[in-house]
């Protein structure tokens, strides 16, 4: 009898054992909660901050000419389990913007594993400079352009009302925030045209 328990429960271990051996597990993936956008003097910059256990932002900066260029990059080079799942911040240089604004907006937009409902900003340089030195960047920043939002209901905040904006009347003014760093770090409405 005791032989057969002691059987029955090596053979359990042994299926357990190799189940697990095989499984993936969330912390292999490398979760990207913020992307920042900037031009510098060799071309577009875009940086990944990445939640790790701790959650302290780890952040990988990649050479692309679009978003769509710099999460291909990122896989393929960088950072093999790289999810988008979490992004919860897309934030956009003001001088890169123009080259970049429409085409990311379309890309965050046709994936089904970004939420909609991303906030974009765009941003001046001393605002991606706090963003990558202060650890509560991320809800800084949220803060604010929920602070406007509520301020001014004609400003676009998130990915999908920026989309339809674009995608709309091309003769249309809209408006998207835009974080500003001069005296003290505060949104502000920026016109898109």
């Amino acid at each position: 009898m005791i032989k057969k328990f002691l059987i029955g429960l090596i053979c359990l271990l042994m299926i357990f054992l190799q189940g697990c051996k095989s499984s993936k597990q969330i912390d292999v993936a490398s979760l990207a909660e913020t992307v920042t956008i900037n031009q510098t003097s060799d071309g577009l910059s875009y940086t990944f901050y990445i939640i790790d256990s701790g959650n302290a932002k780890n952040p990988v900066s990649i050479k692309a000419n679009s978003l769509s260029d710099a999460v291909q990059k990122a896989k393929k080079s960088y950072i093999p389990n790289l999810s988008m799942s979490k992004l919860e911040l897309l934030l956009i240089n003001e001088n890169a913007y123009l080259q970049v604004m429409r085409s990311d907006i379309a890309f965050v937009s046709s994936r089904y594993d970004i939420s909609p409902l991303l906030y974009v900003s765009l941003c001046d340089d001393g605002t991606m400079k706090f963003f990558s030195k202060n650890k509560e960047g991320l809800k800084t920043i949220e803060d604010h352009i929920m602070l406007l939002k509520n301020k001014n209901d004609k400003v676009k905040t998130n990915s999908l009302s920026i989309y339809n904006s674009f995608a709309g009347d091309n003769k249309r003014e809209f408006y998207v925030s835009y974080i500003n760093s001069k005296n003290e770090l505060k949104a502000e409405p920026y016109s898109i045209s």
